[in-house]
């Protein structure tokens, strides 16, 4: 998809547009434009499919660049509010709350969340940076199923790690993941058509051994990052509430605090371990 493929470019120019028309005294038409962007993000939310490429990496999908796009809309609208607004201090706050998820995905929207085997090990592209798993480090024993769009893989000593990619099954990747993992000398083969076809085939005949019971998974940063940002949302509506005067674009505030309680909720159900 074109703006898939030109990921940065569509960032930064729908940024300068929806900049142009914050300074245009367009709150209407970018309120509309956020919560348009957002229902595109979700209906066109990638549907799970096999990857088809040669090699193995999953492909990336528009939903986070529409969701982020929807995101800058409303950051865009916030600032448009603002320059007609008497009282500044609403202002800032407001402003500042919008603004404070975009540090928790920004990476993995610059750059794309996605899974990426290599003859060395898997990398991961996930919404706060790029880490990489040398297959020695991974265990032996894997998960046979897991949600798709995401895989919880067994580092060897050490927590489990998620995995999280677009618009691909993850039984498919957590069935290609077992197979290197058991046939060492195939990775050699990653990225060739005929790697890829005894991948596929591989998979196909894969036995169904049981599995232990998984492991509990531990908490981890995602967590109190989640409950921080539930709190400050909280603590700010009640402020506003208490301290200033319900007008404007202060009598908006504690509606628009739901937004950051909610991701931050959405950061403690999706907690994973990390390693």
């Amino acid at each position: 998809m074109l703006i898939v493929r030109h990921r940065r470019a569509t960032l930064l120019g729908g940024a300068a547009v929806l900049v142009v028309l914050a300074l245009a005294h367009r709150g209407a038409l970018l309120l509309g434009a956020a919560v348009v962007l957002a229902l595109l993000a979700w209906f066109v939310a990638e549907r799970p499919r096999t990857p088809s490429m040669p090699g193995f990496a999953t492909p990336r999908g528009p939903a986070l660049i529409l969701a982020g796009l929807a995101h800058f809309a409303l950051i865009a609208t916030v600032l448009s509010l603002g320059l007609t607004e008497p009282d500044r201090t609403a202002w800032v706050v407001l402003l500042a709350a919008t603004l404070t998820p975009l540090p928790f995905y920004g990476y993995g929207l610059w750059h794309g969340t996605g899974v990426t085997f290599t003859s060395s090990g898997v990398r991961a592209d996930r919404l706060t940076g790029t880490f990489f798993h040398p297959w020695p480090a991974l265990a032996e024993t894997q998960p046979r199923n897991d949600l798709d769009g995401e895989i919880t893989v067994a580092l060897a000593g050490a927590p489990e790690a998620t995995l999280t990619f677009d618009k691909t099954s993850g039984a498919f990747v957590a069935a290609a993941l077992r197979f290197y993992l058991a046939h060492p000398a195939e990775r050699a083969g990653i990225g060739t058509p005929e790697g890829y076809r005894r991948l596929t085939a591989g998979i196909a005949v894969e036995p169904d051994r049981p599995l232990p019971p998984p492991v509990p998974r531990p908490a981890t940063r995602e967590v109190p990052v989640g409950l921080a940002i539930i709190a400050a949302a909280t603590l700010i509506g009640l402020w506003t509430n208490w301290r200033l005067s319900g007008h404007g674009l202060i009598a908006l505030l504690p509606q628009v605090m739901v937004l950051p309680a909610l991701f931050g909720l959405a950061l403690i159900l999706r907690a994973r371990a990390t390693p």
